[in-house]
């Protein structure tokens, strides 16, 4: 079981190809990268950046993916990552630091 914040619902094993599908098509030129990792028992912690190019410009968005695996098999992920660069180009907006020092 797949939870993101990217899609509306939990999306299963099954579903994971068709929403890469979606993925790729939304963004052909996406790139992701695994940046660090640390594991305790059944539990993996990965940090990831993908990036791509958002109207000939660089866009670099980062995360954190939760895994717990079961006799070898990751039975459930969990995407941890702030929407809010996503959201704010969306609707064409910058986004701004909720604090200046």
């Amino acid at each position: 079981m797949l939870h993101t914040p990217l899609v509306d619902r939990a999306a299963s094993g099954s579903e994971l190809d068709r929403l890469m599908e979606v993925q790729k098509a939304a963004a052909p030129d996406f790139v992701w990268q695994l940046l660090d990792w640390t594991s305790r028992g059944d539990v993996v912690i990965i940090e990831w950046q993908t990036t791509r190019a958002i109207n000939g410009a660089r866009f670099d968005w980062r995360g954190v993916d939760k895994f717990r695996i079961q006799d070898g098999k990751i039975i459930e992920e969990r995407v941890y990552s702030d929407t809010a660069p996503l959201r704010a180009f969306r609707k064409g907006e910058t986004l701004e630091p909720i604090t200046k020092f």
